[in-house]
Order: structure tokens, then C-alpha cells, then sequence
């Protein structure tokens, strides 16, 4: 069994507020600038981090995808925190109740597209790692 208490956070949280009122203006625009700049550097390490999730757990997955239905498989990194995969194939998908991973895929993407390039079913799916950061 595993545990996680935060409950000693409150305690925290309020000995912060009593700091916060007794700052002068000057310190007090100091600490915002302060707060910023850490929330700014606190998101691009997340933000990089969920690009190594994706690369890592949904990459393996999409190319599982695409060799299962005979598919070219396309992978950009459009942006620094952007991925684009791309599914390409002559005979179109099919998404049944035992198509669990492109399913869960659809799910996560920030866009997905279905289209006809060429005379082939293609499925576009973007995701964006800045938009799974908490």
C-alpha cells in the first residue's frame, strides 16, 4: 500500500500568506518577479520532461499501431514541445473495441486528423507536451 500526506502543506500555505503581508512594495514586487521567473523555469522543465514522456511511452506505441495495420509512420517534432505523428496506408482503419492503444492515442492528442492524401487513409495526430504539464 502506498501513502502520499500532504497534509502538513496548510501549515505551509499559511506561514507563506503571514510573510506575504508583511512585505513592503518594493519587496513585494521583488518576491512576484522572483515567483515568475521560478513558475516560467518550473514549465519548461515539465514541459521537457512531458516531451521525453511522449517519446518514450507513446512513440513505441504508435509504431506498434502502424506495423498492425501495414501503415508508414511519420514522426516530426514540429516545436520544441510538439510532436506530429502521421499514418499512412493504401486499405483506411479500422477502430474497434479492441483497438485500445490508437483509441487511448485519440484521447491524448491535442488534434487529431483523418484524411485522404494520395489514395491513402491518412491519420494525423498531434500532440503537445506544454499542454501536459499540471
Amino acid at each position: 500500500m502506498d501513502t502520499y500526506d500532504y497534509q502538513n502543506e496548510i501549515g505551509f500555505i499559511n506561514e507563506m500568506e503571514t510573510k506575504i503581508d508583511t512585505l513592503s512594495e518594493g519587496e513585494a514586487k521583488e518576491v512576484s518577479e522572483f515567483i515568475d521567473t521560478l513558475k516560467k523555469k518550473t514549465v519548461q522543465e515539465q514541459t521537457s520532461h512531458s516531451l521525453e514522456w511522449l517519446k518514450i511511452a507513446i512513440l513505441p506505441a504508435l509504431r506498434a499501431y502502424a506495423k498492425k495495420t501495414c501503415s508508414l509512420l511519420i514522426i516530426e517534432e514540429a516545436h520544441e514541445s510538439v510532436i506530429m505523428a502521421t499514418l499512412k496506408n493504401d486499405i483506411g482503419y479500422d477502430v474497434t473495441e479492441n483497438s485500445g492503444f490508437i483509441k487511448m492515442l485519440f484521447n491524448l492528442a491535442n488534434y487529431v486528423g483523418i484524411e485522404s492524401e494520395d489514395e491513402k487513409t491518412c491519420i494525423i495526430l498531434v500532440f503537445d507536451s506544454a499542454n501536459l504539464v499540471l
